[in-house]
């Protein structure tokens, strides 16, 4: 944490000097946390709030320190950030992957910085030149690893001093050491050098540009079509108010009917007594004659009605799901009696008639 603190310190450096690549790097690096804390917390407006007031900071003083390096007037300032907090402002409060295009003015304005020339003879550490020294914290660092402690035995304190005195004089003799010096200009050659920005950049830009793809693409997915349930149970129990065309009906000995519908669900047909409402139970509001719910066979095996509508105030007509066409086409064959609505039926001599039915012979 300690050797980090510098660096941190640089970035919020009011004085100092920003070389191309580090401003580079600062201006990447802010959009894509950005980018990565509201993919997310795109649900934590104010977390992202103060994220965004972060990096908005980081980026005015970055751009403030490429300008003094550039030798531009500072009325370039404000563009970069300015342009960077209204796109964040927009994001965060409209959640919508489209307005990642309101960062284009700020990373056109900071790609404009980025192309300016140096202007100075200053000497960069790690792409900065100012008050925070972040050289002598790396060396700083070097030493604390290389520290011997003290010994309690007079002979081994004697050579520890001597070894410390010895490295004091290197030291002063060599204010940055070998190390020290190699740590910097690894991060020169691998970080902050135009080579290596030319390869990361796009990469940045190419992960970048996926996280935004697959958010749109959610975005953008249709949704499903919100329906009012209310509105919808009417159009479908008005729609129900006739019975429907019966298809391959056969006649079944204990005067009543089998038949079909156009989705090959199983309709039952039979008179009863007269009664005035044309549906007598309907499964989607549940409502009606409970009795009607469900068709019950002799051997306990139940199914759900759908509806049961009447015609001519004493025909029954009970629709069935195809789900169970099948099954029922079998236990009516098969079986010796079924019940609904309260009334009774054999089903002697059901198999036969059923088996002569093309249609219906076909499940037997």
């Amino acid at each position: 944490m300690e050797n980090t603190l510098p660096l941190i310190q640089s970035l919020f450096c009011k004085q100092g000097l920003d070389n191309r690549p580090r401003f580079g790097v600062i201006i990447s690096a802010s959009h894509f946390l950005l980018l990565f804390f509201w993919l997310i917390f795109s649900q934590q407006p104010t977390f992202l709030a103060i994220i965004a007031s972060v990096l908005t900071g980081v980026i005015f003083l970055s751009s403030k320190r490429r300008l003094k390096d550039a030798g531009l007037a500072n009325y370039w300032v404000l563009l970069p950030a300015l342009g960077f907090i209204v796109a964040s402002i927009a994001l965060i409060s409209f959640d919508s992957s489209w307005l990642l295009l309101a960062f284009i003015p700020s990373l056109m304005t900071a790609s404009y910085l980025i192309s300016l020339p140096t202007r100075n003879n200053q000497q960069y550490t790690q792409g900065y030149a100012g008050p925070v020294d972040l050289l002598a914290n790396a060396t700083k660092s070097v030493h604390d690893r290389n520290k011997i402690e003290p010994s309690l035995h007079g002979s081994v304190e004697h050579l520890q001093l001597a070894e410390i005195n010895h490295r004091a004089n290197s030291t002063f003799q060599q204010p940055t050491n070998l190390k020290s010096v190699n740590l910097e200009q690894w991060f020169k050659d691998n970080i902050l050098s135009i080579r290596h920005i030319k390869i990361i950049a796009p990469l940045c830009f190419s992960l970048v540009l996926i996280l935004v793809v697959i958010r749109i693409t959610n975005d953008s997915a249709v949704a499903p079509e919100e329906v009012d349930l209310p509105s919808k149970v009417e159009q479908v129990t008005q729609s129900q108010t006739s019975t429907g065309e019966l298809l391959n009906i056969v006649a079944m000995p204990d005067d009543f009917e089998l038949a079909s519908n156009e989705f090959d669900g199983i309709k039952l047909r039979w008179q009863a007594d007269e009664i005035a409402s044309q549906t007598l139970w309907d499964v989607l509001t549940a409502k009606g004659d409970k009795s009607c719910a469900s068709l019950s066979f002799n051997n306990g095996s139940q199914y759900r009605v759908i509806n049961v509508m009447v015609t001519n105030n004493d025909t029954y007509v009970a629709t069935f799901s195809p789900l169970d066409t099948d099954k029922i086409i079998k236990d009516l064959a098969y079986k010796n009696t079924f019940t609904v609505c309260g009334y009774d039926f054999s089903l002697k001599g059901s198999q036969a008639a059923i088996g002569k039915n093309s249609y219906f012979g076909k499940w037997l």
